[in-house]
């Protein structure tokens, strides 16, 4: 059963925050053409997108995932007054084992680009890492 006692929600709030606007420029000004290109995008398609269901989505995800970094680090013990390396270890231990295996699973059975498995999985690998560090020091 997770134990979501004595977890700071507002320090996953902010993190997940952080993360969302790393994505914003990471999507956007770092990537945002080439990874419209590698998903296969129409300019149809990005004049009427849903905001609310994109963003909002994306966004409800996020904090479900640094908060089950946080639940982890709590379990670890790894908050609060531990240093910021041993939450990096941590998030990026996840991140890379967990989530960017899991996309490089799913890309290859759906044919998608190594271009579009990096920026993606790059991202994923930055932001948790990131929101473990920020739960590690403000938890």
């Amino acid at each position: 059963m997770l134990d979501f006692t004595n977890i700071n929600f507002a320090i996953v709030f902010l993190a997940t925050v952080i993360s969302f606007i790393i994505g914003s420029i990471w999507y956007t000004v770092l990537f945002g053409k080439v990874w419209n290109k590698e998903v296969g995008l129409t300019e149809e398609q990005l004049k009427n997108p849903n905001y609310l269901r994109t963003y909002g989505g994306s966004f409800v995800c996020m904090f479900i995932m640094i908060l089950g970094i946080a639940v982890m680090l709590k379990s670890l013990g790894i908050s609060g007054n531990s240093e910021w390396l041993d939450g990096a270890k941590i998030g990026l231990t996840l991140a890379i084992t967990l989530v960017a295996a899991g996309l490089g699973i799913n890309y290859l059975y759906q044919f998608k680009s190594l271009r579009l498995f990096l920026i993606d999985s790059v991202y994923q690998t930055l932001f948790l890492t990131l929101g473990a560090i920020i739960i590690t020091i403000l938890s």
